[in-house]
């Protein structure tokens, strides 16, 4: 007669299908819908739509004072994207902003940041 399993067994052997079914749909979720467009055409308007976000989101330099810590890893991405953190061939008018964008962040000058913010919106059209 064979032995069957216990009914700690079969909770584990529950639990491991339940975490694999969760993986495997979170991987096929996300590679449906089309992808991401990593050209550099493609980068800028992300880029362009992260700081048009977030001149929505704070319209003054007064109101980053508020901000989620966490929103300054949007505006760090956004600055890379516009080639502030390592020079990219392309638009000196895109890295200079983009690095403008990057020392703001760094020194919190939320004021600077406004306006860098205001340049990139301006520079996107």
């Amino acid at each position: 007669m064979a032995k069957q399993p216990g009914p700690g067994i079969l909770a584990l052997l529950l639990i491991v299908s339940i975490a694999a079914g969760g993986v495997v749909g979170f991987f096929i979720g996300r590679s449906q819908g089309g992808s991401a467009d990593i050209s550099e055409e493609g980068q800028k308007q992300y880029a362009c739509e992260i700081v048009r976000d977030l001149d929505e989101r704070f319209p003054t330099a007064e109101s980053w004072e508020e901000a989620d810590p966490n929103v300054f890893g949007e505006v760090a991405s956004a600055s890379y994207l516009f080639g502030g953190y390592m020079p990219m061939e392309g638009d000196p008018t895109e890295e200079a902003l983009g690095r403008e964008l990057l020392v703001a962040t760094q020194r919190l000058d939320l004021e600077q940041l406004d306006r860098a913010i205001d340049d990139l919106v301006g520079w996107c059209g």
